[in-house]
């Protein structure tokens, strides 16, 4: 039952995302992102102009998404997108750990309901698909430490790795 109604929740959310990333006009950035690194295909940190663009898989993906359907703004949000299912599926995984349902079920909610978070799924940044990809490396860290798993610990820096893929900032991080 509790997954049937996370799931329900969690396909809500992802309607509500959807809706958001099809209605909603582009913001500066994205349209800074995109005249200068979707469109012309330069996204590489040492090849961007002098913005706070550390999103470069976010622009390889706004490229793909453009060279692939054009300018529209499901093409360019993709992966945005696309990142609020992997997103939702971690914090299902982060939730079960916690053993009781009156603290986990806060946490999901918490997880799946935040509306500042849920606008990064929405616009074409890096910042979405960055946090599912961080909390996938919290949960796998935190395997690794319950477990001393060296696949727990490969796929959390993997994850991690890519979270900075979709925002450099999030580099200093892997001292932690």
């Amino acid at each position: 039952m509790e997954r049937f109604l996370y799931i329900a929740i969690a396909a809500l959310v992802f309607a509500y995302v959807m809706v958001r990333a099809i209605s909603i006009p582009l913001v500066h950035d994205e349209s800074v992102s995109f005249l200068n690194y979707a469109q012309t295909g330069d996204f590489l940190p040492f090849a961007s102009i002098w913005d706070a663009n550390n999103h470069f898989l976010s622009s390889l993906c706004g490229h793909i998404g453009y060279r692939l359907f054009g300018f529209h703004l499901l093409a360019l949000r993709w992966a945005s997108v696309l990142a609020f299912p992997v997103y939702a599926w971690a914090a299902w995984r982060m939730g079960l750990l916690v053993q009781h349902r009156q603290a986990r079920w806060p946490l999901w909610l918490a997880l799946l309901l935040c509306p500042f978070l849920l606008d990064f799924f929405s616009v074409f940044r890096g910042y979405g698909p960055a946090l599912a990809c961080m909390l996938w490396s919290l949960y796998f860290a935190q395997r690794f430490l319950k477990d001393g798993s060296h696949a727990a610990l490969s796929k959390s820096l993997v994850f991690m790795a890519t979270a900075d893929g979709f925002m450099l900032a999030l580099v200093p991080l892997w001292g932690l």
